[in-house]
């Protein structure tokens, strides 16, 4: 039986005329030398792979820190907005209270004077003291929430209210430029008592709130009530649209009090800072 082979012999041959030399190596001693550099080279490979892992878990923790300052200063700014917005509640309550009293003062003091004048045998009659005040039994509460206040559309101001005793170019409402689609709110509680297709304004709502107050919104692309629907504060109506007479979607926003056009900015809060 042939005998297996227990040593290996490398030969090595020089350029040149250098001489040539060899090298015998045991056959386990090679074995070994293999393993350890297979192992080796495997154990580089893990490595290289584990490192790479690590990497990327840094950078997600990296990426997550930097996302929890920026929710903590989120946070902060929104705590600050709801700090800011109970000042304005709290503010609003002052003016509606102030409002409700300066028409009370107003009531007493025409009642006054109507009997006054009614004992001093005047003819003047009860709606020429009144003009255009209705004197009717005013609730504080009811005629705080009567009162249109809040912005009609996401959107900016393009014109504003004109009276139309001024140089005869009267503006009856305040105009809002808004993306066509934008959600128009009706401003107050009340009752749809008109809707048109106006010649100037376009598709048109009216709504009648309580002690006098009624607010229109033009230009609608689609009106999303009836008429004699009920309706509350905030409440989507209509679409900003670009019917009637207008060169751009934008929404024309009136307020009438007792029949006559006023400044609808007086009574939208943070209007008139």
């Amino acid at each position: 039986m042939k005998k297996r082979t227990t040593k290996y012999t490398v030969m090595f041959i020089p350029n040149g005329n250098r001489q040539t030399f060899s090298l015998t190596i045991h056959r386990y001693l090679l074995y070994s030398l293999l393993t350890f550099l297979f192992l080796f080279m495997t154990g580089l490979f893990i490595l290289i792979v584990k490192t790479g892992d690590v990497a990327i878990k840094l950078q997600q923790v990296d990426r997550l820190k930097r996302e929890n300052l920026q929710l903590s200063e989120d946070n902060k700014k929104l705590q600050i907005s709801n700090r800011q917005i109970a000042k304005i509640e709290t503010m609003t309550a002052y003016l509606q209270r102030l409002s409700v009293s300066e028409e009370l003062e107003k009531l007493n003091l025409l009642s006054n004077g109507q009997q006054e004048l009614e004992k001093r045998g005047s003819k003047i009659t009860r709606s020429e003291m009144f003009q255009d005040f209705r004197p009717q039994t005013i609730n504080a509460e009811r005629y705080a929430n009567a009162i249109p206040n809040i912005l009609p559309v996401d959107g900016w101001i393009t014109r504003g209210f004109i009276d139309e005793g001024e140089e005869g170019n009267g503006h009856t409402g305040i105009d809002f430029a808004a993306a066509k689609g934008a959600e128009i709110r009706a401003t107050a509680p009340g009752i749809v008592s008109k809707i048109e297709n106006d010649r100037y304004f376009g598709l048109m709502i009216t709504v009648r709130h309580d002690y006098g107050f009624e607010t229109r919104y033009g230009h609608c692309s689609q009106i999303l009530v009836s008429l004699r629907d009920r309706v509350n504060r905030g409440q989507t109506i209509a679409y900003v649209g670009n019917t009637g007479r207008s060169t751009a979607p934008h929404l024309h926003y009136e307020v009438l009090k007792n029949g006559k056009y006023v400044d609808p900015s007086s009574y939208i809060i943070g209007q008139n800072e």
